[in-house]
């Protein structure tokens, strides 16, 4: 279950960070708590950008949080970003079962209903071997849960390396915050199958679908 954030949840979020320099959503940048507090509220009060608690199914008084993401609806293009991830119960790792993610398929529903279907956050490369790390990456696709790994296809849209800066504004503005970071990232592009898409939320003719599915593409 999600809940939309407002100003008024700040007691709440400054209780649920802990102590100690903060990661920035799936990346291994950090700020200090201060700083990743003042962000956060900004992401809630931003133009084009809402932020959301996750909660698990049987919380139906919405009392225990499990996660927050904060997502970006870009307006040149119908796409979104997970730019602000942050787990409160559970361990700090990407598996969608245990840190809260999971809990977020309502988002993916909200996202495409507003023609949404493509989505990007970054992650951090891993000091491991090319072929463990792209392993480990493909594994947490199929960990999302709720139906995406099936419907979307993931792709690596650039790798910016350690201490540069990405060659797109969109990514360095909207994804990096014109920020540098201290080791290898890629941007991550997950896009929804046409035949899995709504023509209604497309304003696209239920024909042209139909042959889409027909080729099944």
């Amino acid at each position: 279950m999600l809940r939309k954030l407002t100003v008024n949840d700040f007691d709440l979020i400054d209780s649920l960070v802990p102590p100690g320099d903060q990661r920035i959503a799936f990346g291994s940048a950090k700020m200090s708590r201060d700083r990743y507090i003042d962000y956060t509220m900004q992401c809630i009060t931003s133009q084009h950008h809402d932020t959301y608690f996750s909660y698990a199914k049987d919380d139906s008084e919405m009392k225990t949080p499990l996660s927050m993401v904060t997502t970006l609806n870009f307006e040149s293009v119908p796409a979104w970003a997970a730019i602000n991830f942050k787990v409160f119960k559970g361990p700090a790792t990407f598996n969608a079962a245990k840190n809260g993610w999971f809990y977020f398929g309502d988002l993916f529903d909200l996202k495409e209903k507003e023609g949404r279907y493509t989505f990007y956050y970054l992650k951090s490369v891993r000091p491991i071997s090319q072929r463990r790390w792209v392993k480990t990456i493909v594994d947490q696709g199929k960990d999302f849960g709720f139906g995406v790994f099936e419907r979307y296809k993931s792709t690596i849209e650039e790798y910016i390396p350690a201490g540069q800066q990405s060659k797109f504004a969109m990514f360095r503005i909207s994804l990096f915050r014109n920020q540098v970071f201290p080791d290898d990232t890629i941007v991550m592009k997950w896009s929804c199958l046409q035949k899995f898409r709504n023509p209604a939320y497309l304003g696209m003719p239920e024909e042209m679908q139909k042959i889409w599915e027909e080729n099944d593409v």
